[in-house]
């Protein structure tokens, strides 16, 4: 690996995953391409910060959306099987009249 690319990810604690991930990327760019990696490599971690936070977010907003609807399926069941057992009563209280 690239010494400079090896002191920047360090710097950056970068975890072993996106270290490679990071590496695989490095690895198949050009020289000049490497180079302008490693010289724009400050503005690459924030905007891979950026993204992270991008997703967070998303995350959230899918998981509350994801129980809301949970939340509104279970109270329909319970108003569908009320509303069920209520019918049964009534006709059995027509049958014994």
């Amino acid at each position: 690996m690239n010494p400079k690319l090896e002191k920047l990810l360090d710097a950056h604690n970068f975890s072993a995953k996106d270290r490679y991930e990071i590496f695989q990327i490095y690895s198949l760019l050009s020289t000049q391409r490497k180079v302008k990696f490693l010289e724009n490599f400050d503005s690459i971690v924030w905007e891979i910060w950026v993204l992270q936070q991008e997703i967070v977010s998303e995350q959230e907003i899918l998981f509350w959306q994801t129980l809301e609807n949970i939340e509104n399926k279970i109270a329909r069941m319970k108003k569908n099987q009320l509303a069920q057992k209520t019918r049964e009563h009534i006709d059995i209280l027509r049958w014994s009249l």
